[in-house]
């Protein structure tokens, strides 16, 4: 119990030091500190959302705050969207990382996949409802 404290508070302690002074380090240490946080209590899903988004909203073209782990702890929590939402925020932010590449394409597949999956299920009620 005491550890997953100390690994909180580190992650706290680098968002308060980014009020002093704003490094992609710092982002850097904050975020591996709330991810840490969060793989050793899954309670702490929002907070590390809290951090990654401002660690990309100060670095949307850094691929390293939306790649990695990122997307496969959103999958973990079947949150898809907010998977695509930050790989496709760092897209448009202009990031050419290749890893970051294939896992915006692999996100962009599953996403489509999915509302095609979604479209095949509807399509019987649409065609009840029109008539």
């Amino acid at each position: 119990m005491r550890r997953e404290a100390c690994t909180k508070r580190q992650g706290e302690n680098y968002k308060e030091a980014l009020g002093i002074k704003k490094e992609e380090a710092i982002y850097e240490k904050m975020m591996d500190a709330y991810e840490k946080a969060y793989e050793e209590k899954e309670d702490r899903y929002k907070e590390y959302m809290e951090a990654a988004e401002m660690a990309q909203a100060a670095y949307p073209e850094k691929s390293a705050f939306c790649s990695g782990d990122f997307p496969t702890v959103h999958s973990e929590k079947n949150d898809y969207a907010n998977a695509f939402y930050f790989l496709d925020k760092a897209k448009k932010a202009g990031s050419k990382d290749k890893t970051f590449q294939k896992e915006y394409q692999k996100m962009l597949y599953s996403f489509k996949t999915l509302v095609w999956k979604l479209q095949q299920l509807l399509s019987p009620f649409q065609r009840l409802l029109q008539g």
